[in-house]
């Protein structure tokens, strides 16, 4: 069970984010003098991440297809996870951009098309498979796909390379997959002697403010108005700077109290996908 599951009156405000930042990824490869360019990831070009995102794309509307028809996929480890996507994004070169791009384009909006399709009973009751977490709501693919073009316009380090992702986008992703992922990526082991309670604070219209409790292996979180009894507080000026620690992409917060709470917290949600 989610954490934070989507609730199904969020549903067309999280369409509208969506689009939103599809269409900002569109325009941000825009420059055919770009294709070749090299990006913040090493190895990686733009034309690897419009082919990461084309198989990410229609991989998962396959899996939707296959949802509706009652099959369940297999799901696979990480390390299997991450070398199917760096096999597609090698396979994938062969595209040409216009070719790419227009691919790209379609799943794209037939991927909105089957979020607007959902049904209220549908957006918590249909569950998807995911490459390695499993059989997901329906719900969770909608952050998740806010998620892949948000990030990876970042990724791609053109234009403004200071600009933050932006605030609406960045807010839902912390509060509706962000820490939903936790759930998968907390190391229980590393966990398994600590006894931590800090807490997490983030600025803005769409931030907000939580405590993470970590005792005996497992982790707790809950909203709060006022910190109290807290070892620690990690605080973030912007939404986006949360997100981007979250992926390791950067190293953004600043921390008060107990800094080897702060590390030790750190360490126990390090492997992003």
């Amino acid at each position: 069970m989610l954490l934070f599951p989507a609730p199904y009156s969020d549903r067309d405000l999280l369409i509208e984010t969506v689009r939103g930042e599809q269409e900002r990824f569109f325009n941000i490869i825009g420059d055919p003098g770009d294709w070749f360019a090299d990006t913040r990831t090493d190895g990686w070009q733009v034309r690897d991440f419009v082919g990461h995102m084309i198989d990410e794309t229609e991989r998962y509307l396959d899996r939707w297809e296959m949802a509706r028809r009652g099959e369940c996929p297999k799901a696979v480890d990480l390390a299997e996870f991450r070398e199917e996507l760096r096999a597609a994004v090698l396979a994938h070169r062969e595209l040409s951009r216009e070719e790419a791009i227009a691919r790209l384009r379609e799943g794209a909006a037939r991927t909105v098309t089957a979020f607007e399709a959902l049904t209220e009973e549908e957006w918590s009751g249909l569950h998807v498979m995911h490459g390695f977490l499993g059989p997901q709501p329906a719900s969770f693919f909608v952050p998740q796909e806010l998620g892949h073009y948000a990030l990876h316009a970042w990724d791609l380090g053109l234009g403004d390379r200071d600009a933050k992702l932006d605030e609406r986008a960045a807010g839902i992703l912390v509060r509706q997959y962000i820490f939903n992922l936790w759930l998968y990526m907390f190391d229980k082991e590393a966990a398994r002697y600590l006894h931590l309670k800090y807490g997490i604070e983030i600025d803005g219209d769409w931030g907000g403010s939580w405590i993470i409790t970590v005792r005996d292996g497992e982790w707790f979180i809950a909203e709060t108005d006022e910190f109290s009894d807290v070892q620690a507080i990690v605080h973030y000026d912007h939404p986006s700077d949360m997100v981007l620690t979250s992926y390791l992409r950067l190293e953004e917060g600043r921390s008060s109290g107990n800094q080897a709470v702060v590390q030790m917290a750190r360490k126990l949600f390090n492997r992003p996908i």
